[in-house]
């Protein structure tokens, strides 16, 4: 495995490809295997792909802090240090988004283009009130059980994929399903990433970020 020490803490990542380097910042507690579905097999055609486990997820360590959109921005900068690599496109989902965010506000040297998609707009809720986290998740847990919920967030046809595309690419999502549930360790880790999204205000931070997005 490969892995970067980044002084308190281990993060696992991989590389494929040549040419420019993107850095995919996945969802909050989802693993990098993920993108390794359908995303960096495209992508690594023309590009060089990094992606990574963030910390408390995969085959990276799960301290027991450190879970803020802020800390998880200067692992990412951490990592393409310890790559050498001293600039790329950074894209970001969910979560991933918040962190490709802070990272080109705190770090612009970095980043040469974002690419945010789905993401909430953090610590606030679009009126301005503060954002809880919903209390349907416990609820669902507790009735479902820790790994159906999780694969229930990609095994569908009404959030994850439309009908037709899942009635006829049953395999793909089988195998993210198969990806996201791979890379979780226990609900407490789970909460903590759920909790980072609160961290952050990236719609009140989003005039700061000065890079092309």
């Amino acid at each position: 495995m490969t892995k970067a020490n980044l002084g308190n803490v281990e993060i696992y990542y991989e590389e494929k490809g040549q040419g420019e380097a993107v850095l995919l910042a996945p969802p909050s507690w989802w693993p990098c295997d993920t993108w390794n579905v359908g995303v960096v097999p495209f992508l690594s055609k023309r590009f060089k792909t990094i992606i990574f486990d963030c910390r408390g997820t995969g085959r990276s360590d799960k301290p027991t802090s450190g879970y803020s959109v802020s800390q998880f921005a200067k692992d990412c900068a951490g990592l393409l240090e310890h790559m050498h690599i001293s600039r790329c496109h950074a894209v970001g989902f969910a979560l991933g988004g918040q962190i490709v965010q802070a990272m080109a506000i705190e770090r612009p040297d970095l980043a040469a283009t974002l690419t945010i998609a789905a993401a909430g707009p953090g610590s606030k809720r679009l009126d301005g009130g503060p954002r809880d986290l919903s209390p349907e998740v416990t609820r669902e847990i507790h009735e479902l059980g820790f790994e159906r919920y999780i694969r229930g967030h990609i095994d569908n046809d009404s959030m994850a994929f439309n009908p037709n595309f899942y009635r006829a690419h049953r395999d793909v999502a089988s195998a993210l399903s198969d990806a996201l549930w791979s890379g979780q360790s226990t609900v407490e880790q789970f909460r903590l990433h759920e909790e980072a999204r609160l961290t952050w205000d990236a719609l009140g931070k989003a005039p700061q970020v000065r890079v092309a997005t």
